[in-house]
């Protein structure tokens, strides 16, 4: 019963860097929303802990080891049960496609933290600064200054800023050109028509990129499991909501 109008596409990002696109564990998952309608864009963010039931197994997991079970679309599969959502698209990257997708752009222009700086290799000043691919991924892996859910908050934030200079200086014919260049470097399920689709829709987008993490505040609580595995263990109807 969900709405049709609706495409979600879930983004996935693997903990490799020259092996074979689809291996490893997807430590970046995102449910990406696109309205056909009204270029309404949805971005949601899984964290990867979270301790979901995985089919085949006696026993739960984390989320970001559907994909090593079964690849990308065991990983569709997983979401999906998880959090009754109806996707059937897919697109997945690792570190060195991620990195070459960002220098094609000419890089990512973002506002840096005094540390998120230092991590990254970057100046360290209040104005926002051009990123190139190895400080992009550098940016996006940051854990130690919290915890996955703010690596997750800055994925995001990495995200919009690539979107939003995207689509701000652009016409549609270099937007088509760029996404046609992006799939280069990663692995979907999408033909080059199903994305290009979906452009034109995207471009007359006038209210930004809409962001959410979750399981929200509130809903989850860390937990050791067999006292060595830390978990998210989550309200699972409260999320699906």
């Amino acid at each position: 019963d969900l709405p049709s109008e609706w495409v979600n596409i879930l983004l996935l990002g693997t903990d490799t860097g020259n092996k074979t696109l689809n291996y490893g564990r997807t430590d970046t998952m995102m449910v990406f929303s696109v309205n056909k309608s009204t270029g309404q864009m949805r971005l949601a963010s899984l964290v990867r802990d979270m301790y979901v039931n995985i089919p085949h197994l006696n026993s739960p997991n984390r989320i970001n080891t559907a994909n090593v079970f079964g690849g990308p679309l065991y990983a569709v599969k997983v979401v999906n049960e998880t959090l009754g959502l109806n996707i059937t698209h897919y697109a997945s990257v690792n570190f060195q496609g991620f990195k070459d997708i960002i220098d094609y752009l000419g890089g990512v222009t973002l506002k840096l933290g005094f540390m998120e700086a230092n991590i990254v290799g970057a100046q360290v000043t209040e104005e926002p600064q051009l990123l190139n691919g190895e400080q992009a991924l550098a940016y996006a892996r940051i854990r130690q200054l919290d915890s996955n859910f703010g690596r997750n908050t800055r994925q995001r934030k990495l995200l919009n800023a690539m979107l939003s200079q995207l689509l701000s200086g652009s016409d549609i014919n270099q937007i088509m050109s760029a996404m046609t260049e992006a799939l280069k470097h990663l692995t979907t399920n999408m033909t080059i028509n199903e994305v290009l689709q979906l452009v034109p829709a995207v471009v007359k987008n006038e209210s930004g990129l809409e962001t959410a993490g979750f399981p929200a505040a509130g809903d989850y609580r860390n937990e050791m499991i067999r006292g060595v595995k830390s978990v998210v263990i989550f309200d699972q109807e409260k999320t699906k909501d």
